[in-house]
């Protein structure tokens, strides 16, 4: 929790000079919007509080490369809260590229000696909150992608400091280990988000994901080859797996982009 409470209080810290310029008039255009008032609690929620205090116990006890690619959940969770809630059209090839998803990641619940992980177990749990969060940031059209994320970083941060200090959570010494943690925030949350709530809110929530979806193959190559970690074969498994899913989702969403 005091590591969530600071990549997200470094994500806002990074966005005041594009989000502070035009909050007042936003927050003014936001009272006439409750839906999106709705909307912007829901990404507090489970984008900001649960999902990221999720991921970090997870990553307590699993390998960094399992975790990056476990996270693709996030685009089959992204797909059917799409779908069901917010009535979002999905090809047949989607939901087949999700079933390929779901398959990857239950695989990688598995150590290796296919000995079941709980830690992954908590992962899961992030990327259906993330799911439900790319939902609602989609939707949400009063405030500015910069001014969704500033926010969401504000708020989030001081609630789960609130409960890093309730909990008396262990916080990074005053070293490279704090900027470090203040770099990730800055980067990986802040500026991160901000981008992917204008793609989200350009093309749509399944769409920007499936391009998100990316993402932890990056995960995978910096976990080997800086972390010197090894691959697994559930790993090779669900990688083959996840890029396949990918490959006939994107085939069908490239037209639309």
């Amino acid at each position: 929790m005091a590591l969530a409470s600071l990549y997200y209080l470094a994500s806002a810290f990074i966005l005041i000079p594009f989000a502070l310029p035009k909050m007042k008039t936003e927050l003014e255009k936001l009272k006439t919007h409750p839906k999106d008032i709705g909307r912007l609690l829901g990404t507090f929620i489970f984008g900001g509080i649960l999902a990221p205090v999720f991921l970090l116990s997870g990553l307590r006890s699993t390998a960094a490369a399992s975790a990056s690619l476990l996270l693709n959940l996030e685009t089959a969770a992204t797909a059917s809260v799409a779908h069901f809630l917010f009535k979002e059209r999905l090809m047949k090839r989607d939901w087949l590229g999700a079933l390929g998803i779901i398959t990857a990641g239950s695989i990688l619940v598995f150590e290796k000696g296919w000995v079941l992980n709980p830690g992954s177990l908590w992962i899961v749990g992030a990327c259906f909150c993330w799911g439900l969060d790319n939902n609602f940031t989609a939707k949400i059209r009063a405030v500015s992608p910069t001014t969704n994320a500033f926010l969401k970083g504000l708020v989030a941060g001081f609630f789960n400091m609130v409960l890093a200090f309730a909990l008396h959570s262990k916080w990074p010494a005053l070293n490279h280990d704090l900027l470090g943690v203040l770099l990730i925030g800055m980067l990986s949350f802040g500026i991160s988000i901000a981008l992917y709530i204008t793609c989200a809110r350009k093309i749509g929530a399944f769409r920007s994901q499936v391009l998100f979806a990316t993402s932890p193959f990056w995960g995978v190559s910096v976990a080997l080859l800086f972390l010197h970690e090894k691959f697994i074969l559930q790993q090779a498994l669900a990688t083959v797996l996840l890029v396949s899913s990918l490959a006939l989702i994107f085939s069908t969403q490239r037209d639309s982009f």
